[in-house]
């Protein structure tokens, strides 16, 4: 696999964690808090969106909701951190490669 294509791929990856991660923030956490009676104000900065995605997951485990979204919020914070250091290793990687190129212009 190509650096470009392996690029694409975890770019690729970023874009569907975020846009599935908004759907179900949007669609499944703020109204599981709303009907919890639970601040269901949307927050910005991902550590109060994380305390709102854990009080979900606590609110859909004592309903004993265990499906995909379940799933999903419970492992966010986790995959979010695997894709940031997947792409961190594969933008050293670039740059390293990139470094010892002839053509570069960074000897």
């Amino acid at each position: 696999m190509s650096e470009e294509t392996a690029f694409l791929v975890v770019f690729g990856l970023f874009a569907a964690y975020i846009i599935f991660g908004n759907y179900v923030y949007w669609n499944r956490v703020l109204p599981t808090l709303r009907a919890a009676g639970k601040p269901d104000l949307p927050l910005f900065l991902p550590s109060g969106q994380f305390a709102q995605i854990r009080e979900c997951v606590r609110i859909l485990a004592l309903r004993g909701e265990r499906g995909f979204v379940y799933w999903f919020l419970r492992v966010t914070p986790i995959l979010g951190l695997i894709l940031v250091i997947v792409w961190l290793v594969l933008v050293i990687g670039l740059l390293w490669v990139r470094r010892g190129s002839p053509t570069s212009g960074w000897s």
